[in-house]
């Protein structure tokens, strides 16, 4: 499918949701960014999957002890419902 092949994307995303149960959180957030920024670049902010990776990241940035970076991602997802 190649790198960026919407399949690929959703299962780096369930690898990088994986690495954060693990408790690997850097390699979950190296994960989730990067497949993030190619979503939103290849399919925009608003597309359903981009929304759930959004949701994703900002969990992550709660359990990473990072309530003002999570609220930001919240605050884009919740843009992007609009």
């Amino acid at each position: 499918f190649g790198p960026d092949h919407g399949g690929t994307l959703a299962y780096q995303d369930n690898l990088a949701r994986q690495e954060q149960i693990a408790g690997d959180l850097d390699e979950a957030e190296r994960l989730m960014t990067d497949s993030l920024e190619r979503q939103v670049k290849l399919f925009g902010e608003k597309r359903q999957g981009t929304l759930v990776a959004i949701n994703n990241l900002a969990l992550l940035k709660l359990d990473r002890k990072k309530p003002a970076e999570a609220l930001l991602l919240f605050q884009r997802c919740g843009e992007g419902l609009r």
